[in-house]
């Protein structure tokens, strides 16, 4: 469950211009940023409970990455979120493991700061889940050779966890304009993208061991978020043949194994 605090215009002013430098800078993993403006939200509020459990959480911190917008090259000011993983050691399952999927997230408007322990991190590195493997194959990521040397790519795993979360992104994008009571076309269109994105992140890796180029599907975000008529049967007519190719050549360079056949 996620926890969230509205922040007031002042404090709002103040923490976008943060933002702004940190995406900015290729430090944004460092919690010289992160770490400083959840604990002044914190303050703002005047919650001892979640300026402690911070506190708490980042004197355990093993390493941080930049997730979203920020990784690929597509953060805009006032629009995007900033996206922060943050490893910690395993003492801190106490806090973390009441949580949906062992990880506590606290987002603050722009903000979006996950918690997770490092011996759940390293199963998902172990399981080839997508969303670890972009975190120790991002560059700039200072702590990368921190668990780099933990990838043994499980191209069947990679498949999975790649085809589960297209699959769902793209029921998302559907659904985010066709269902009045839910539509959001920033989500639609952000979800979209995700479904082609992350097919080509999985064809990278299945062919090279590795991520080697995070801005590759960043034109493909300029076409859809451009789109003159963003509804979901354009983008079902023009989008439909790529994400099944994509889907395609990734079940090609992805066999089931022997035992699974």
């Amino acid at each position: 469950m996620k926890t969230k605090y509205q922040i007031h215009k002042e404090r709002m002013e103040v923490l976008n211009e943060l933002l702004n430098d940190a995406a900015d800078s290729p430090n944004i993993h460092k919690n010289s940023y992160v770490y400083p403006i959840l604990k002044e939200i914190a303050k703002e509020y005047d919650s001892d409970f979640i300026y402690n459990e911070i506190d708490y959480l980042y004197h355990y911190k093993l390493a941080d990455y930049i997730r979203g917008s920020s990784m690929f090259g597509t953060y805009e000011f006032g629009i995007s979120d900033l996206d922060h993983l943050v490893v910690v050691d395993n003492c801190c399952h106490d806090i973390l493991d009441e949580h949906p999927r062992h990880m506590y997230e606290l987002k603050v408007d722009s903000l979006d700061c996950q918690f997770i322990c490092e011996d759940d991190f390293i199963n998902m590195i172990k399981e080839s889940n997508i969303e670890a493997l972009e975190c120790v194959f991002y560059v700039p990521t200072a702590n990368k050779s921190k668990y780099l040397d933990l990838v043994d790519i499980d191209k069947w795993k990679l498949r999975e966890s790649v085809s589960s979360i297209c699959s769902n992104s793209w029921v998302k994008a559907k659904k985010k304009l066709t269902v009045e009571k839910d539509y959001n076309l920033r989500i639609a269109q952000k979800s979209l993208w995700h479904s082609m994105r992350l097919y080509m992140f999985g064809i990278q890796i299945a062919k090279t061991g590795k991520i080697y180029d995070f801005q590759e599907a960043n034109p493909l975000w300029d076409e859809i978020k451009n789109a003159d008529t963003p509804t979901w049967d354009y983008y079902k007519e023009k989008y439909q043949k790529k994400f099944n190719s994509l889907r395609s050549e990734l079940v090609k360079l992805c066999d089931k194994p022997k035992e699974n056949n």
